[in-house]
């Protein structure tokens, strides 16, 4: 039972994603997707994601992406899931960003 979490984020200063939170799963991680060797391998991406000052970096099907795992319920196409999305600034100053996600079930592969 796992899903993951696709969206843009652009910042107006540099910070880094952390981590993410969310009621719906147990286990919440930034992962990577990347070729490894000619196989695609997806494990967790520890130490958090960098987000330049003013750059969209998108996570996405095949790349970065949040991996929601040990669902507490079944999702349904449509509904509204809040997301924590937890960040730090140059200083070090943690931060916390409210997000309600949409659910959706396309295959984020398909062309």
């Amino acid at each position: 039972q796992a899903t993951g979490a696709f969206m843009k984020i652009t910042a107006s200063t540099p910070v880094r994603l952390l981590s993410m939170a969310t009621h719906v799963a147990n286990i919440n991680e930034i992962h990577e997707m990347k070729m490894d060797n000619g196989i695609m391998r997806m494990r967790a991406h520890l130490g958090g994601l960098d987000i330049p000052s003013k750059t969209t970096v998108e996570l996405k099907p095949g790349g970065y992406h949040m991996m929601m795992m040990d669902l507490t319920r079944t999702l349904l196409p449509g509904q509204t899931v809040p997301l924590e999305l937890r960040f730090t600034d140059a200083k070090g100053m943690q931060y916390t960003v409210s997000v309600n996600a949409r659910t959706s079930f396309k295959d984020p592969y398909s062309k």
